[in-house]
């Protein structure tokens, strides 16, 4: 015969205790594997995302857009094929290029998926010419000083214009010519502007900026121009462009135009005067 022995209750509970434990850790166990496997399977898959996208992204063409391309530009730029398309500090490059290039008014810098940087350019233009210290510079309209050279020829074979302003104290290539005294150029850069895309500007072959209430002209080298001060001045050039159309000018007479107050223009013909020697400093 065999004699069983009862549970008491407190083994029951201390049985069911151990077989909850050893549930609860193996539960534990497997849930560490799952989430270890999800790690290395997002490791990997992260690997495999970052190895394509270092490809797709890598920098493998540089365009230029805007003006005529140059190694100048692309130096500046110093990108290789080493740089990603997403790790380019456009505001260093943009700087970069500019500081090379005084032609250069503004330059964007575009990502173009998968693999091209395009830098586009806005162009800036030589408008006028001047004379500082038996050294000549070219300039803008907006007076940015664009180049240096040691005499006046090229500049005039290219048409730009004569300039005379008040005394400057600085001209370095890339910024805005710097005058001797304070100086309010605002009317400078409006008068500037104006003149600078006006009809009559091809045929200037001199503007003199005295002061802002002292504006003088020479046009076809023959016709002196005193255009008085600055404001009105887009009047002021249409209607020396409307004189200077007159049939009386047929014979190829020079003349002195006094457009100060358009209301009251008046014109004295002159045929002697040698008009390239008006207005020296």
């Amino acid at each position: 015969m065999t004699c069983a022995r009862p549970i008491s209750p407190t083994n029951r509970q201390q049985s069911a205790s151990a077989s909850h434990t050893k549930k609860t850790l193996s539960a534990r166990l497997g849930g560490g594997v799952v989430i270890l496997l999800l790690l290395l399977i997002g490791a990997v898959l992260f690997g495999l995302i970052f190895g394509v996208l270092e490809t797709m992204f890598r920098v493998e063409h540089v365009v230029i857009e805007g003006v005529e391309p140059n190694e100048t530009i692309l130096a500046a730029a110093n990108l290789s094929d080493e740089d990603r398309l997403y790790a380019i500090d456009t505001d260093a490059v943009r700087s970069a290029v500019l500081r090379s290039n005084p032609y250069l008014s503004d330059v964007r810098i575009e990502r173009r998926l998968p693999n091209t940087v395009a830098l586009v350019c806005t162009p800036r233009s030589a408008a006028y010419y001047l004379e500082i210290e038996d050294e000549w510079f070219a300039l803008s309209a907006d007076l940015v000083v664009l180049e240096c050279g040691a005499s006046a020829e090229g500049y005039v074979a290219r048409g730009l214009v004569r300039l005379i302003l008040p005394k400057i104290s600085s001209a370095i290539a890339g910024k805005q010519i710097v005058f001797d005294e304070q100086f309010d150029s605002a009317y400078l850069l409006e008068l500037l502007q104006t003149h600078s895309v006006n009809p009559l500007y091809v045929r200037t072959d001199l503007l003199r900026v005295d002061s802002r209430f002292d504006v003088r002209m020479i046009v076809d080298g023959q016709y002196a121009l005193t255009l008085g001060d600055s404001s009105d001045m887009e009047l002021k050039l249409i209607l020396a462009e409307k004189i200077l159309a007159d049939s009386m000018f047929d014979g190829n007479t020079g003349a002195f135009l006094d457009i100060s107050h358009p209301a009251e223009s008046s014109v004295i013909l002159d045929k002697v005067t040698d008009y390239s020697m008006l207005w020296r400093e």
